[in-house]
């Protein structure tokens, strides 16, 4: 996001915003290997489906953000602990 337009960041913003109005919840997803203006796209998408769709949909970003992390943690090398 470091390197996103402004303008794209402001469309995040206010994005985000609505979709956390519109959820009760804010806009999680995997960044990972996105860049601002694909970030954008989706959030837009998502912000359309309905409850139980994006519920599905937040659940499984969760996911990917959670086994990404995992990878990460599991990859320092041989004597890493994972942190709790």
């Amino acid at each position: 996001m470091t390197d996103a337009a402004a303008g794209v960041t402001a469309a995040i913003a206010a994005g985000n915003a609505a979709y956390e109005q519109r959820f009760g919840r804010v806009f999680l997803i995997r960044a990972a290997g996105r860049s601002p203006e694909q970030i954008l796209a989706e959030l837009r998408r998502r912000i359309e489906n309905d409850d139980d769709t994006e519920t599905t949909e937040a659940l499984s970003q969760l996911a990917e953000i959670a086994i990404l992390r995992l990878r990460a943690s599991l990859s320092d090398g041989p004597g890493e602990r994972i942190a709790s």
